[in-house]
């Protein structure tokens, strides 16, 4: 599933793909609501000094976006694990420690 998605989201780059405007509005979707959620810790006094919420949100979407990538061409990823420590990098308070490692679908099966 991980890897139809990822055909569909490249083929969806093309202007002319019946997919462009899905994803385009899939990926500013989430973008903005990453970008309100790293406001509202801001606001809070959550997000590290000099954190811009929508840079933070932007890392988050292209680095979980990347990590799919490695972990379907086999690399060793964590998805949870590694995002976890992106997050916790933006804070104030780094984020509880996280359990263990799987794939984006919870298995550590590329396959799966």
């Amino acid at each position: 599933m991980v890897r139809l998605y990822k055909a569909l989201a490249a083929e969806g780059t093309d202007p002319d793909h019946p997919a462009r405007g899905y994803f385009a509005e899939r990926f500013t979707r989430i973008a903005e609501a990453v970008t309100a959620a790293y406001a509202h810790i801001q606001a809070e006094g959550g997000l590290a000094d000099g954190g811009d919420p929508g840079r933070a949100a932007i890392d988050n979407v292209a680095a979980t976006e990347g990590l799919e990538l490695l972990w379907l061409n086999g690399l060793d990823v964590g998805m949870a694990a590694d995002i976890h420590r992106l997050i916790s990098g933006f804070l104030t308070t780094p984020l509880e420690p996280y359990g263990p490692a799987t794939g984006p679908t919870g298995s550590t099966d590329p396959e799966g």
